[in-house]
C-alpha cells in the first residue's frame, strides 16, 4: 500500500494544513466570563480575524465539488430507476433541507415541494435514504423529531 494519499484527497490536506497554521497563529480573542456554575468555565470570543483568502477557496471549491458529486448521483439513480426524460433528468439535485418540521404545514409544503422537484422518480428505498441524511429532514430521529413515512 502506497503512504501518499490520493490525488483526490490533496484538496482536503491542503485545507487541513492551511487551517491548523491559521489556527496556531491564535486567531481569535477568548474572554474568561463568569457562570452561574463556579465548577466551570466559560469562555466568549470577542474577536475572530479573518479566515486567510486560500483556506475560504479552498473549503468553497470542496463544498462546491461535493455538491456537484451529490447531484450526479441523484442524476444516475433517476436513470438506474428508469428515468428518460432529458428535462426531468437535468432538473434534478440532491435536496438538502436544513429546517423542517412536519406539524408546521407551510415547512411540511416546502419539503415535499422540494423533494418532487428534485428526487422524484427515485425508487422509494433510494428517498428514505436520502432523506436520512438531510440535516434537519424528517429522516432523522431524536428530540423534538419524528421519522417520516413512504408516501407509497
Amino acid at each position: 500500500m502506497s503512504d501518499h494519499a490520493p490525488a483526490s484527497a490533496a484538496p482536503i490536506g491542503e485545507l487541513e494544513a492551511a487551517a491548523k497554521a491559521f489556527a496556531a497563529t491564535r486567531p481569535y480573542r477568548a474572554v474568561l466570563v463568569p457562570d452561574v456554575n463556579p465548577v466551570n468555565r466559560r469562555f466568549v470570543f470577542e474577536s475572530v480575524d479573518d479566515v486567510p483568502l486560500a483556506i475560504r477557496v479552498r473549503a468553497g471549491e470542496i463544498v462546491h465539488h461535493t455538491r456537484a458529486a451529490l447531484d450526479l448521483l441523484v442524476y444516475q439513480l433517476l436513470m438506474r430507476a428508469g428515468a428518460k426524460d432529458e428535462r426531468r433528468l437535468r432538473s434534478c439535485a440532491f435536496p438538502v433541507v436544513a429546517v423542517h418540521d412536519p406539524a408546521d404545514r407551510k415547512q411540511a409544503n416546502a419539503y415535499e415541494n422540494k423533494m418532487e422537484r428534485t428526487i422524484a422518480g427515485v425508487t422509494d428505498v433510494t428517498r428514505e435514504r436520502i432523506e436520512a441524511l438531510q440535516p434537519g429532514g424528517p429522516g432523522i430521529t431524536g428530540p423534538g423529531r419524528t421519522s417520516h413515512k413512504s408516501r407509497n
